[in-house]
């Protein structure tokens, strides 16, 4: 990946926001200690530096025929002299005081793992020569960069040429070349069909490959011929089903890096791969230019820089594994299932190159086979313990558990050989083991010695945490779910967060990476690393499901994408956390017997708060760059090879640092055997410096009204006025008198069962709930009707569940059973149960009620302390008819603001329903808000930015009895008319819809995370609500009007994430009458 600049090591915790990343680190000292390091020269390489800056240079010192004094503007580059022909490479190659004009090419580096895709005709700001990469010896690294032409270039060749350090060399041939292939694409996730999106996404060798033609893909095959890939009705001449051989469908890309062609003003993207071998010489700075070519001649070039670091990483802290399908095919297939020998080498090998030791082992077609493919993993080191297999599930033999056990026992034996002692087999897929059934199957597995492990949701998950070896949990990860299942000795994998397919590499990243990290899970295993519902270079022949593909197959080997080097790169941010970590274990036990020496540095401390708070911060807006470079400086400094880190200031830290300022209860008198470590390292005395603290180059200052106290105002009017500035980004919130606090307040954090408490005094409690889909109770008696060819529910909704169906009339009348989603199709308008397959003894003519087989909603980490989870089925926040009183309210004026984080944008979801007044909901990716008065009945104003899934955003809605306004993140979003009196008091749910009568329906459910909703009996004005939104300059802005005369108090308050906080002095203000 492209290094961030040096002044990104100190910004982890001072929240450096992306704008202020810097893409591409131009360095002229490479060098570990920051010492510079002379480069040798390279002949025969015109490109190469040939002294390093600052080095006196004899005359010519570069070989051009030109010297300094014959006017050589820079003698230590053979490309540059007067007269030479000017090169795209960011020099003055010709000596004339310009660089790069009348060249057609320009460079870009660009972020190769941004979710910020590159398609040709995006936009690039700013261009680039230079490319820095830093890693360690055995690991894989990318880095990226734009191409640009004026002009239509034909047959273009790169060319790199050998990485030059003080002490050694660096072969060119540890960079791989690739082209990312632009194609179209029938969606962005799994479940989104019959599009056509464009996409980068293929790393190819032969950019020829694949063929754009309008909106369609051709692909080519070995024979030459072109196949049209982007038809609904299939390749034409090629099977779908069963899938086609590779005589049938013969497709294989080039081995080595074929010429390209560029068109006018449009990009082309290439990926670079640095693959250090696991003994590549001394570690320090190597660099090497890449050349690109038009025959022999040279149109412009990129240096290449690569720091081998003096450490290597250690093995993931968790179990890197993926669901992988292909079974040994003596012909093999062009699809995820069927493969030959040479296939399977090639994508073992591709599973470890990424990072992934342990994938899956499905069922192979006999006992050979399987004998073959487990001695080419052990051949090629994929890792055997644990085995994960599919190929035997706890189903097996049903109830006939002494058949069971003698085939595990077999199993065993059979597995022993390839160095497997854990032994896990499948359990029903997505579905609930909380049954007498599937517990006694279970058991009889541990009888054996073997253990069991399926993939579930959360939900699901928490129901069987005594019992499943090994949950592969859907979603977001859940720290609370894992602290549970590992204190029954139990682990906790993380899947479908989400599933392969997305061309997203940094969700990849951040999800695979350091979230599973964060959160304490025990291993990775995705869905999928291929599978093919149709064939799988089509990606419109199945009409409800798109191909699950993090590599494409090949005739011989796989074919890369941006994804999958996602994948693979939050792996390794993950093993430069834990070599960290595994110094830290080494210096504990020397700080106990050696403290205060070279063996103990007082580094140890500050790295054990840095990856302390690592534990805390926020996943999904954390510079995953600038958090490896943290890592990279620790290391270097407690191996005595590097300074110490740049200070972080951050409140929160743990630290109780110069540029901060605590009360008492910030003090705790904290001790390094808190940290785990014995002796003295001269600890801080500050642990959680959270309470009351903000840094001292935060301030909040009112600027009206003057002077502090006692400030006089006329006529019943006042203007108040703040100021907020901070490092880190605060919220800042007005307090005048006690009418000014809203009338409800839930911060979701703490729970007394189900109870929802309402912390601000107006005692408008509520309790969490789960909802009844098709009850008969609320009058809905649906048919039973069955259908094959509808979506299942959990295609909508992204979650897996049990139902239980109960007849309430008709034939079978009072019969009930457990039906799963993979046979609840749909609710039809409340009437009709669409099922994929018929229930034996239930049919047409029955009504039922549909419950879902669920818990309460879950507690989630929250932007604040703890937040909500609502699962997008059945779960709500009931908070009655009477919460809050929102009817005749003076002033005809109320706001709702609250933090959002769905986890799908799909259809109408309800955030906030009052029955009668009000309306806050999610119509696809935008808000809606809706406000009922007796004047004019409802007014819908439906927002233009859209919402983002999977992180926290501010909303808002304010009525101020004249409009309509939403907020989205502190801005305003749209606003319309409205005017009256709120209408009724209803009931309040949040969550779900409302039909009136306080109930809800299927498609209405919030799914996603809540957290810190407020309703206020006012109309909070626009900078009020961008303060709430938070940032690190606010200014805060309030007029009120017609204020009786007499004192009055107030004060303003500024909280940050992590739950610091401040506020001002209380300031009194006289209203005369005057």
């Amino acid at each position: 990946m492209i290094l961030l600049a040096s002044v990104l090591l100190g910004c982890l915790l001072q929240g450096c926001s992306g704008g202020e990343k810097s893409q591409v680190l131009v360095v002229t000292d490479t060098s570990v200690d920051g010492a510079g390091s002379e480069v040798s020269p390279d002949p025969s390489d015109p490109g190469t530096d040939v002294t390093a800056e600052g080095t006196p240079q004899p005359p010519d010192a570069d070989g051009d025929g030109h010297t300094l004094a014959e006017g050589d503007c820079d003698d230590r580059r053979a490309v540059v002299y007067p007269g030479a022909e000017e090169l795209a490479d960011g020099r003055d190659n010709d000596c004339d005081g310009s660089s790069d004009e009348g060249t057609l090419l320009t460079l870009y580096p660009v972020d190769p793992l941004s979710n910020e895709l590159i398609v040709p005709d995006t936009s690039l700001d700013t261009p680039g020569y230079s490319l820095t990469i830093r890693a360690c010896a055995g690991e894989y690294e990318v880095a990226s960069v734009v191409l640009r032409s004026t002009a239509a270039l034909a047959g273009l060749e790169l060319e790199v040429g050998d990485l030059i350090g003080d002490q050694g060399r660096l072969p060119a041939t540890v960079v791989d070349l690739r082209l990312v292939k632009v194609w179209y694409q029938a969606g962005q996730h799994f479940y989104e069909t019959g599009q056509r999106h464009l996409t980068p996404e293929l790393l190819l060798k032969d950019d020829a490959l694949v063929e754009v033609r309008g909106e369609d893909n051709y692909l080519r095959l070995t024979t030459g011929k072109q196949v049209h890939i982007s038809d609904p009705e299939g390749i034409p001449g090629i099977p779908a089903f069963p899938y086609p051989t590779i005589e049938q469908f013969p497709v294989a890309d080039a081995v080595t890096l074929q010429p390209f062609d560029l068109e006018p003003n449009r990009n082309k993207q290439v990926l670079l791969t640095v693959a250090l071998p696991d003994d590549p010489g001394p570690a320090g700075g190597y660099r090497g230019t890449v050349r690109l070519r038009q025959g022999t001649e040279v149109l412009g070039s990129f240096d290449l820089l690569v720091e081998l670091l003096p450490f290597r990483l250690a093995p993931s802290p968790f179990i890197p594994s993926i669901y992988y399908r292909s079974f040994l095919d003596e012909k093999g297939t062009l699809s995820s299932e069927g493969k030959n020998l040479t296939q399977l080498r090639a994508e073992f090998l591709n599973l470890l190159s990424h990072g992934v030791t342990h994938p899956t082992l499905y069922p192979q077609l006999d006992a050979d086979s399987l004998r073959t493919v487990m001695a080419l993993r052990t051949e090629v080191g994929v890792s055997n313990d644990p085995l994960l297999y599919l190929g035997l599930g706890i189903t097996s033999y049903e109830e006939n558990y002494e058949l069971l056990d003698t085939e595990l026992r077999a199993q065993l034996n059979f597995f022993a050989p390839y160095g497997t002692k854990e032994l896990f087999i499948y359990a029903p897929d997505e579905q609930s083991l909380d049954s007498p059934l599937r517990r006694a199957q279970i058991a009889a597995v541990h009888k054996a010695g073997v253990k069991a492990f399926n993939a579930q949701s959360l939900d699901l998950a928490w129901k069987v945490e005594d019992l499943l070896d090994v949950a592969v949990v859907a979603e977001t990860p859940s720290r609370t779910l894992a602290r549970s299942y590992h204190e029954h000795g139990h682990r906790l994998f993380s899947y479908a967060n989400p599933q392969a397919g997305e061309v997203a590499p940094d969700t990849y990243r951040r999800n695979f990476g350091f979230l599973v990290w964060q959160q304490d899970y025990d291993g990775v295993m995705d869905y999928a690393y291929q599978h093919s519902f149709g064939n799988i270079w089509n990606d419109w022949d199945v009409p409800d499901s798109r191909d699950l593909c993090f590599t494409y197959p090949t005739a011989d080997g796989v074919i890369d994408t941006l994804q999958w080097e996602g994948f693979r790169e939050g792996l390794d941010d993950v093993r430069y956390l834990a070599t960290l970590e595994e110094l830290l274990e080494r210096k504990r036990s020397c700080c106990a017997t050696e403290p205060g020496t070279g063996c103990c540095p007082k580094g140890v401390l500050s790295a054990h708060n840095f990856l302390a708070n690592l534990k805390t911060v926020g996943s999904a807006t954390l510079d995953l760059d600038a958090m490896r470079s943290v890592a990279i400086a620790h290391l270097l400094h407690l191996s005595g090879k590097g300074p110490a880190p740049a200070t972080e200031t951050s409140c929160g830290n743990g630290l109780l640092e110069d540029d901060e300022e605590c009360d008492n209860g910030d003090f705790g008198g904290v001790t390094c055997a808190t940290y785990g470590y014995g002796g003295t390292l001269g600890c801080v005395r500050c642990r959680y410096d959270r309470s009351t603290c903000l840094p001292k180059s935060s301030s909040l200052t009112f600027l009206a009204p003057t002077p502090a106290d006692g400030a006089e105002v006329r006529d019943g009017a006042l203007g108040l006025a703040v100021r907020s500035e901070s490092v880190e980004p605060v919220r800042v919130y007005l307090e005048f008198g006690q009418d000014d606090t809203p009338v409800a307040h839930w911060t979701l954090d703490e729970f007394e069962g189900d109870l929802v408490r309402d912390v601000s005094g107006h005692g408008n409690d509520g309790s969490l709930a789960s909802g009844d889909l098709g009850s008969a109770a609320e009058g809905s008696t649906p048919d039973l009707v069955y259908v094959t060819e509808a979506y299942r529910l959990s295609y909508y909704n992204a979650y897996y569940r049990d139902w239980t169906l109960t007849v309430e009339s008709g034939p079978a009348s009072g019969a009930s059973t457990t039906v799963t989603d993979y046979l609840v199709r749909s609710i039809v308008d409340d009437k009709e149960l669409h099922l994929a397959a018929p229930l034996e003894g239930f049919g047409p003519g029955d009504t039922f009620r549909l419950t879902e087989n669920d818990e309460t909603p879950l507690r989630v980490s929250g932007k604040f302390g703890r937040a909500v989870h609502l699962d997008g089925q059945d779960d709500y926040l009931d908070l009655g008819h009477g919460c809050p009183d929102l009817s005749g309210l003076a002033g005809q004026a109320l706001t709702v603001e609250v933090w959002l984080r769905p986890r799908l944008l799909r259809g109408m979801q309800a955030v906030l329903t009052k029955n009668g007044p009000l309306l806050l909901t999610l119509v696809e990716n935008r808000l809606q808000g809706a406000i009922y008065t007796e004047d004019r009945g409802w007014v819908y104003v439906t927002g233009e930015r859209p919402l983002v899934e999977g992180v926290w955003q501010h909303v808002a809605l304010v009525y101020d009895g004249s409009a309509i306004t939403l907020y989205l993140d502190g801005q305003a979003d749209l606003s319309i008319g409205q005017s009256g009196e709120l209408a009724s008091n209803g009931c309040t749910q949040v969550g779900r819809g409302n039909d009136g009568n306080c109930h809800g329906g299927p498609g209405q459910y919030y799914q996603g995370d809540l957290d810190e909703l407020r309703i206020f009996r006012r109309a909070l004005s626009a900078s009020e609500v961008r303060a709430l939104a938070g940032g690190r300059v606010l200014e805060l802005e309030r007029r009120l009007v017609d204020l009786a005369p007499g004192s009055y108090e107030y004060r303003a308050c500024a909280s940050d994430d992590a739950g610091g906080s401040t506020c001002t002095a209380t300031r009194t203000v006289v209203v005369t009458g005057e």
